[in-house]
């Protein structure tokens, strides 16, 4: 399973909610295991099982989590989601550019944004194809 969130989302958790560390050393931090992630998925594609955005809801692919954890009636679990999730209001630019200290860090930000990317169209890319090698295209949508 690869979860995913918008990348100056991921920073601000990490440093400004829970200060695990300085904004340039994470930022440093989570690119170099983005990557790590991005080399498990290219050397072992046939292990993915889901993609999961987690900020967008239904839409975002955890359908498939629900599956993981044994709900057998999708109605259901989305029903159960729905309940409990809610959608984070979208960052303004004030808040992106505190997040990259008045944009001193959007460089190194920059590349984070692009890693994330990259690892959630791998994410796809690669769940398409292994359902097609099972035969289970799934083609329901929120």
């Amino acid at each position: 399973v690869v979860s995913y969130r918008d990348a100056y989302r991921v920073l601000k958790s990490t440093t400004m909610n829970r200060q695990f560390a300085s904004r340039h050393i994470q930022l440093q931090t989570l690119n170099s295991m983005l990557k790590v992630v991005q080399g498990q998925m290219l050397s072992q594609p046939e292990g993915l099982v889901a993609c999961w955005e987690s900020d967008e809801g239904l839409s975002g692919g955890v359908r498939d989590l629900g599956k993981l954890f044994g709900w057998e009636d999708p109605d259901e679990f989305d029903e159960f989601y729905a309940s409990i999730f809610r959608k984070p209001a979208p960052l303004t630019d004030e808040e992106r550019m505190e997040i990259t200290k008045d944009n001193k860090l959007e460089v190194y930000m920059h590349s984070m944004v692009k890693s994330m990317e990259n690892i959630k169209i791998l994410c796809k890319k690669q769940l398409i194809s292994n359902r097609k090698k099972k035969g289970k295209i799934i083609t329901r949508t929120a």
